[in-house]
């Protein structure tokens, strides 16, 4: 980390401008330094929006870089935002997550920091049961690692002090004190490192908050925006929408699908639900109640026949709680189809805490078996994956978005005809194959635009012709 030990205005000065110079110059390592480090000092101000915007601009360079084991720092950030702005659902969600990831990464020490937050938050929250199974793993780990920095000795005991007070232990919460200023006294803590010590009080009242009397409504997120399609007359088209419900609660609420003209017939899958329309008379607003479990998503699969050639046809998309959220499907047919195509082009909304995909379909129109090859390209370069949607099985990853796959951190699964591209086998018995693309953008130093566009190709007769463009827009 940067030398910077103060938290206040003339720090925060200081790291803009680093920042700034970062991005003349394009330092690649230390512009998310910088940026991890004023997440950290515009959150001890209580700048929490522009903490928010460092924190995720910084875990972008750190993804660009492969710097896996800096993203907890960030997921942290993000938690404690959040759990500020009383979005305490999404941050207990961060925390687990950021938890997970330092156990993934074999970071003990880091996971502690994790399930410190963990159980700050649930003693917010006066979640009893919760609350004392956290402190024992809490307590489990120190027993099992009693070599851990004096830094995180502190907030540990600071998450004693505050339990004790919950419990109303007078005379535990006396002597844990007690216990606590010995340690201080004999610590080689700097004075920044002691803040939180100094500024805790033995009589305040307790950090307990008013339990909420009713859980906190689950967020929803609906991706993408919208899907444009465009087949061959006389072909179905599809798409694909996920409601997405990142937190630790049950997400409830109902999806309306508003069509002129057509009606939905709704089948379930193991993923979500089929949805396939059918000429009708009227506008026709078809309603399903969800349930989305905790950390999980809910596929919308829509499939209908263009009704005129060369016309637009529109269906939305909306999910409905609190608020309503609104996505959107054109699609159409066309009589000058290609024999090869890629079809669907989408709009979404990055975060670059949850990863959203592009769902694609890969059409063969033609009467022989073929090996059709892939590639995409992006502006700006950003790193992209590329799986298979019915397995999420790899088949190739770019890790700068140039359009080749055999540079640093490029990984190429699927390649029958060994030409450097991943493919497809497709005949007329098998004439259609389906993929997702997951982007991580990475922002570049003269990059002002807050979109990153990818453009998919295939191979025709030794040429590469584009078929669709997706742009990921960031929030």
């Amino acid at each position: 980390m940067l030398a910077i030990d103060g938290r206040n205005k003339e720090s925060v000065e200081l790291l803009t401008e680093m920042i700034e110079k970062g991005r003349q110059n394009n330092s690649q390592r230390m512009l998310p330094l910088a940026l991890n480090q004023r997440a950290r000092v515009r959150l001890d101000t209580g700048d929490v929006s522009g903490a928010l915007a460092d924190a995720k601009e910084a875990l972008t360079r750190y993804r660009a870089m492969g710097w896996k084991n800096i993203e907890p720092d960030l997921y942290e950030i993000r938690a404690q935002c959040l759990s500020r702005q009383g979005h305490y659902t999404e941050a207990m969600q961060t925390w687990l997550e950021a938890y997970q990831m330092c156990e993934g990464l074999k970071l003990h020490h880091r996971s502690l920091q994790m399930l410190l937050g963990i159980a700050v938050l649930q003693l917010r929250l006066g979640d009893k049961v919760a609350l004392a199974q956290a402190l024992a793993a809490i307590d489990a780990f120190a027993h099992a690692h009693p070599d851990l920095p004096e830094p995180t000795k502190l907030r540990l005991s600071l998450a004693q002090l505050d339990y004790l007070k919950y419990k109303g232990d007078a005379a535990g919460l006396t002597a844990a004190f007690q216990e606590a200023q010995g340690f201080v006294a004999n610590s080689d803590l700097s004075p920044y490192q002691l803040r939180a010590w100094t500024a805790y009080k033995l009589d305040a009242p307790s950090v307990i908050v008013a339990l909420p009397t009713e859980e906190p409504r689950a967020p929803v997120d609906l991706q993408p925006i919208l899907t444009t399609t465009r087949v061959a007359t006389g072909e179905l088209a599809h798409a694909r929408f996920a409601l997405v419900n990142p937190s630790v609660g049950m997400a409830t609420g109902a999806v309306q699908l508003i069509a002129s003209g057509l009606m939905a017939d709704w089948t379930p899958t193991d993923e979500g639900w089929r949805i396939t329309f059918r000429q009708g008379t009227n506008s026709v607003a078809s309603t399903k109640s969800l349930s989305i479990a905790p950390g999980t998503a809910t596929a919308l699969y829509l499939e209908a026949t263009p009704q005129a050639p060369e016309a637009t046809n529109a269906i939305s998309v909306v999910w409905q709680d609190a608020t309503n959220l609104t996505a959107r499907w054109e699609f159409g047919a066309t009589a000058a189809a290609g024999e090869i195509a890629v079809v669907n082009a989408s709009l979404a909304e990055d975060n670059p805490f949850y990863s959203v995909s592009f769902y694609h379909e890969l059409y063969h129109r033609g009467q022989a078996p073929t090996v059709q090859n892939l590639r995409v390209t992006a502006n700006p370069p950003c790193r992209i994956e590329m799986t298979d949607a019915a397995t999420g099985q790899i088949l190739a990853i770019d890790a700068n978005g140039n359009g080749t796959f055999g540079g640093s951190g490029d990984v190429l699964s699927i390649d029958s005809d060994r030409d450097g591209y991943p493919d497809f086998l497709l005949s007329p018995a098998h004439d259609a194959a389906s993929f997702e693309l997951i982007v991580y953008p990475a922002t570049g130093s003269s990059s002002v635009s807050r979109e990153t566009e990818i453009t998919l190709w295939h191979r025709e007769a030794g040429e590469w012709v584009a078929d669709a463009v997706d742009v990921l827009r960031t929030r």
